[in-house]
């Protein structure tokens, strides 16, 4: 069996995804431009801090948070 290490070739792609979407501008005073704002920029903060050091340090430990949204409270009567 041949295990081929493709990570080269996914960090060039992130690179350039990440290169892209550092590049998008949302100048226009439109009512979508701060959502497409706020959201290239979580993007590239999942690229940055997330997936390309992953790729970089496969054998690093994976850290997870494991959580759930409170409960409602239930009304005393």
């Amino acid at each position: 069996m041949v295990t081929l290490d493709v990570r080269p070739q996914l960090l060039d792609a992130l690179s350039a995804l990440r290169e892209r979407v550092a590049a998008a501008r949302f100048p226009l005073p439109l009512a979508g431009a701060p959502r497409a704002r706020a959201n290239r920029d979580e993007l590239l903060a999942q690229l940055d801090d997330y997936l390309v050091p992953r790729l970089r340090e496969p054998e690093a430990p994976l850290l997870a948070v494991v959580g759930a949204p409170p409960e409602p409270a239930s009304p005393h009567w």
